[in-house]
C-alpha cells in the first residue's frame, strides 16, 4: 500500500502488511523510497512473514536483496523478527534505540537472564508457582522467532539522512524503554507507542524496569506536541491514526480510569496481590496475558503508589 503524500514530500512511503500470529495482528512495517533505501519494522521472524516482506517490496518495484537500512522502533519479535535474516541477505545497517539495544544484538544470550527475571516479578506479584512454570517456558519457544543483529544505536533527537531531508528520532519510552518515534517530513511512525483503536501494554511488555507508565504519559504529552494539519499517523499495527491530539487525551483518560477501578477494588478494605486486582479487572489470564495483565497492574500501582494512595507491605496493597 501506497500512503498518499502532498507534493511537496520528497519521499514516497509504502505500507507493507505482514502476518503476525500474535494477538496484536498485522504488524506494519514501512519502506521508504529514499538513499539509504530503508526499511522500517520487519515483522516477526517466520517463512510466512519473509515471503509477504519480499512480495511488498516486489509491490514497490524493489527487490529485497536492495535494502541498505533498517530502523527499528522497538526490540519486541513481531516488529524485528526478521532482522538478522535482513541483515545476513542483504548486508543492511541496522539501527535501534540505545535502550533497547542489548535485547537485539544479544537475544540468546540474555534468555536466561529474562526468563529468571520474569520469574522474580511474577513471585512478587502473588501468580501462583503452576502458572510461573508455564509461563517461564514460553520465552524459550519464541526464541526461534527473532535472532541476534548486529546493530547501531541511535539516541533522541538524532537525525538520519534520507536522501535530501532528515528522519528526526523522537525517544518516546513506556511500551518498551527504547521505544521510538519517527518523524519523516509529513509522516509521524509510531512504532506500539501510538495504536488506533487499543492502547498498548504497559508495565508486562518491558518487564524488568520499573517506572514505565510514569515515561509512557509523559512521552504521550510530548509526542502530541507534534500534531499539526496534515500529518499522517502510521501506527506498528492496524489502520493511520487520524487525530493524534485527540487519541492521546483518550489514551491519559483510558489510564486514569484503570487507576480509579484499582483504587474502587481497594476500597473494600482487604489488601490484594497484584496477581489478585489483575484478575479482578481481566478475568483469568492465559500464557503471556499473565504476564502483560500483572504488569500493567503493577505500574498502575507504582503510580498510586508515588501519589500515595496506596500503600504496599507484604506484597500487598491496599488504602491508606
Amino acid at each position: 500500500m501506497n500512503i498518499p503524500t502532498d507534493p511537496s514530500q520528497t519521499v514516497s512511503v509504502h505500507r507493507i502488511q505482514i502476518p503476525n500470529p500474535f494477538f496484536e495482528g498485522d504488524t506494519n512495517v514501512y519502506l521508504l523510497e529514499t538513499e539509504p533505501l530503508t526499511l522500517i519494522d520487519t515483522g516477526i521472524g517466520t517463512e510466512e512473514a519473509f515471503e509477504s516482506l519480499s512480495a511488498g517490496f516486489q509491490t514497490a518495484g524493489h527487490r529485497i536483496e536492495s535494502l541498505e537500512r533498517l530502523i527499528l522502533t522497538h526490540k519486541h519479535q513481531d516488529h524485528f523478527g526478521l532482522s538478522r535474516r535482513l541483515q545476513d541477505l542483504t548486508g543492511c545497517e541496522v539501527f535501534i534505540h540505545e535502550d533497547d539495544l542489548r535485547d537485539v544484538t544479544h537475544v540468546s544470550e540474555r534468555l536466561d537472564e529474562y526468563v529468571g527475571i520474569i520469574q522474580e516479578r511474577l513471585t512478587g506479584w502473588g501468580v501462583p508457582a503452576a502458572d510461573i512454570e508455564h509461563v517461564s517456558s514460553m520465552p524459550y519457544r519464541l526464541d526461534k522467532l527473532c535472532g541476534s543483529t548486529a546493530a547501531q544505536s541511535l539516541s533522541d533527537g538524532q537525525r538520519l539522512k534520507c536522501g535530501e531531508t532528515e528522519m528526526e528520532v523522537i525517544h518516546t519510552p513506556g511500551h518498551t524503554v527504547g521505544s521510538i518515534c519517527l518523524r519523516l517530513e509529513n509522516h509521524l511512525f509510531t512504532g506500539d507507542h501510538v495504536l488506533p483503536g487499543y492502547t498498548p501494554n504497559i508495565g508486562g511488555a518491558d518487564i524488568e524496569y520499573n517506572g514505565l507508565l510514569g515515561m509512557y504519559l509523559k512521552s504521550l504529552e510530548r509526542i502530541a506536541g507534534f500534531d499539526r494539519p496534515g500529518l499522517t499517523v502510521l501506527p506498528g499495527h492496524h489502520e493511520p491514526v487520524t487525530d493524534l491530539t485527540g487519541h492521546v487525551q483518550k489514551t491519559i483518560a483510558h489510564h486514569a480510569q484503570r487507576e480509579s477501578q484499582i483504587l474502587e477494588l481497594l476500597s473494600g478494605g482487604t489488601a490484594l496481590s497484584v496477581y489478585e486486582i489483575a484478575i479482578k479487572m481481566f478475568g483469568t489470564m492465559h500464557d503471556f496475558h499473565l504476564v502483560l495483565g500483572t504488569g500493567e497492574v503493577h505500574t498502575h500501582l507504582e503510580l498510586l503508589l508515588d501519589k500515595k494512595q496506596v500503600v504496599h507491605e507484604a506484597g500487598r496493597y491496599c488504602l491508606p
